[in-house]
C-alpha cells in the first residue's frame, strides 16, 4: 500500500500507513526515502534514512547507492533552480 499511494504521489497518506506499520523492512524503507527525494523532499529523505539506520535495517550496496544518488541528483537540481541554472 506504501508504494501505492507514492506512486500515485500521495506522500502525506503513504507516511501515515508507513508510520503506523508494526515493522518495516528495507524494501519499505527503501519505498518511502526513495518516494521523498523523488518529490524533492531531500531533508525529509535524508531523516528517514538516518532513521532506517538507527531502526538497525541492513542495508545493501545497492540500497544506499540509489539512495546518495537519488538525493545527490535532487540536490543538484536544487542548486541549479537557486542559482537560475
Amino acid at each position: 500500500m506504501v508504494s501505492g499511494y507514492c506512486k500515485k504521489g500521495d506522500l502525506e497518506m503513504a507516511r501515515v500507513i508507513f508510520d503506523k506499520m508494526p515493522s518495516k523492512n528495507l524494501v519499505t524503507w527503501t519505498i518511502m526515502v526513495s518516494a521523498c527525494a523523488q518529490k524533492g523532499l531531500v531533508d525529509e529523505a535524508g531523516k528517514l534514512f538516518a532513521q532506517m539506520k538507527e531502526a538497525s535495517v541492513e542495508l545493501d550496496v545497492a540500497t544506499v547507492l540509489a539512495n546518495q544518488v537519488d538525493v545527490g541528483n535532487r540536490g543538484m537540481v536544487a542548486m541549479g533552480s537557486a542559482s537560475g541554472g
